[in-house]
């Protein structure tokens, strides 16, 4: 079968034709995002802007492995918008660095799951800052373990609001170490006086009668 083509369609015009075409197909993959060609490589990812960290939709977000969620910078981490954050996949999540968890703002912290805050490693539990644990809901906190808490340090523990001591749970309380409850002062223990007794152990009673004992007075 012959194709007769019109006097004008010469190959100079097949050409440019396609030349166009070629052009237009580059400026909407362009447009399309980082991810639109393909998976990125790890010095792909490691080069991102936080520009376009936010820019990623949650399922390119999602395409990146665990690996290169583990090289994410602290600027990189701070990116990621409320919508990106509790679609995180658990392997995600915890590969965060230390670095990575400080880098994410309070606003940040709030807009994970209390099921993730329940996840992530002692090591990123050690790694909050004292104005992301005060600003953590009293739900949220509780819903951490007490292997979280214990790996929760002195300042840390001193972070704690009246409000958030109030409302922890006796094993989470039980969790945390006599360093950290002594770091807390008479003050803020006594915000647990509504609990019984016969729930605190040993190590908090003794942790709440050093808070009371003068440095200059007297041993016994």
């Amino acid at each position: 079968m012959k194709i007769s083509f019109p006097r004008w369609f010469t190959t100079s015009s097949l050409f440019n034709m396609l030349k166009a075409w070629l052009g237009q197909l580059a400026q909407n993959n362009a447009q399309a995002g980082p991810v639109a060609s393909g998976p990125l490589t790890d010095e792909q990812v490691r080069a991102l802007t936080p520009a376009q960290i936010a820019a990623l939709s949650t399922d390119q977000l999602n395409a990146l492995t665990a690996l290169q969620f583990g090289s994410f910078s602290a600027p990189q981490a701070g990116a990621m918008t409320a919508t990106q954050l509790p679609a995180l996949e658990t392997a995600d999540l915890l590969a965060l660095s230390s670095a990575a968890i400080r880098g994410l703002s309070t606003a940040q912290i709030d807009a994970l799951a209390s099921t993730q805050l329940a996840l992530l490693r002692t090591a990123q539990i050690a790694a909050l800052t004292t104005a992301q644990l005060a600003a953590l809901p009293s739900s949220d906190l509780n819903s951490l373990g007490s292997s979280q808490f214990a790996a929760l340090s002195s300042a840390q523990a001193r972070a704690l609001t009246t409000s958030q001591i109030a409302a922890l749970e006796t094993a989470d309380l039980r969790a945390l170490s006599t360093a950290a409850l002594r770091a807390r002062g008479r003050a803020q223990l006594d915000a647990r006086t509504s609990a019984p007794r016969a729930a605190r152990s040993t190590t908090h009673i003794a942790a709440r009668a050093a808070t009371t004992i003068s440095p200059h007075s007297p041993a016994d």
